[in-house]
């Protein structure tokens, strides 16, 4: 069994997906890349519109790629050797697995069911959270009273999209205490995350004694900057998070917005999000410290 199978196997079928997705998408670009050839030239020569082949080499769902008209056809073009027309071929073979995610594609956009399989295939995420509590570490109660909100339209969501979207964010959470490489996450919260009235008191009072208790896992780190730390630069980048993945697979940094979601892959943007990252640890309590705020935070709602 191939290394893609075995992580495919490891992490579940719908993250080796998207991951094989990301994977065919990054190899074609490079090659595109060092052949000279134009996006444009490469979609025209199989046959595809522009839009379809950005989608291909960013690793977007939603795009049916053929062994026989897309690969072939572009390896072909940029003159790559037998190993790698192979190591495509296997990795489009993976891409058209289904898995756990898959029942969720109607409450989700293309552009978060990438965010999910790449979340899922992750080693390593930080993240930067001024004012929500990350979906990996919400109670249902918590996701209840977020995924309640009105959509983009204005229009209240139905109970069982609701609902679903809630089992959802439930189910992600399971690459935290997974049997092989749980993640390893590491979470800086803004004070307003810890004191902003998401359900009510009570609901934030178990969703923070939550935090605490997850805090306590040996790959789960959370820290608070306090109101006194002062300016950082997180109060310019506003939330991010950077995935980690294994082997020489580039990271990924990663926001999102009422109007969309973001990546940045280019080296020099990841390279911005970490020093942000750092400057924002720099202002914050250490793991054991924050642990002891949380709490403090706790009586006081409950109060």
């Amino acid at each position: 069994m191939s290394n893609d199978a075995n992580l495919s196997a490891a992490t579940g079928e719908s993250v080796g997906a998207a991951w094989a997705r990301r994977k065919v998408g990054t190899m074609l670009r490079e090659l595109r890349e060092r052949a000279g050839v134009t996006q444009e030239d490469a979609a025209a020569h199989i046959e595809r519109h522009v839009t379809t082949m950005y989608k291909i080499e960013n690793g977007l769902p939603g795009v049916k790629m053929r062994a026989k008209g897309d690969i072939d056809g572009l390896v072909e073009l940029y003159a790559a050797d037998d190993a790698t027309h192979r190591r495509l071929t296997e990795l489009l073979a993976l891409t058209r697995v289904k898995g756990p995610f898959t029942r969720y594609r109607d409450v989700v956009s293309p552009e978060f069911d990438l965010y999910l399989g790449l979340e899922g295939s992750a080693t390593e995420l930080v993240s930067y959270e001024p004012d929500l509590v990350p979906g990996l570490l919400q109670t249902e109660a918590y996701a209840a009273a977020i995924t309640s909100l009105p959509g983009g339209d204005g229009r209240d969501r139905p109970a069982a999209e609701v609902a679903k979207r809630v089992r959802l964010r439930r189910s992600r959470q399971n690459v935290l205490t997974r049997p092989n490489d749980p993640l390893r996450l590491d979470v800086v919260l803004s004070e307003t995350v810890l004191r902003r009235p998401v359900g009510g008191p009570r609901v934030l009072a178990e969703q923070l004694e939550h935090i605490v208790a997850m805090s306590e896992l040996p790959t789960v780190s959370v820290r608070v900057v306090r109101f006194d730390a002062g300016l950082h630069l997180g109060d310019t980048t506003g939330q991010f998070i950077v995935l980690r993945f294994p082997g020489e697979e580039p990271p990924i940094a990663y926001s999102d917005g009422f109007l969309g979601d973001n990546y940045f892959n280019k080296p020099q943007e990841v390279a911005r999000y970490d020093e942000a990252f750092a400057d924002i640890s720099r202002h914050a309590l250490n793991a054991a410290d924050s642990r002891a705020f949380i709490g403090h935070v706790t009586k006081e709602i409950s109060t």
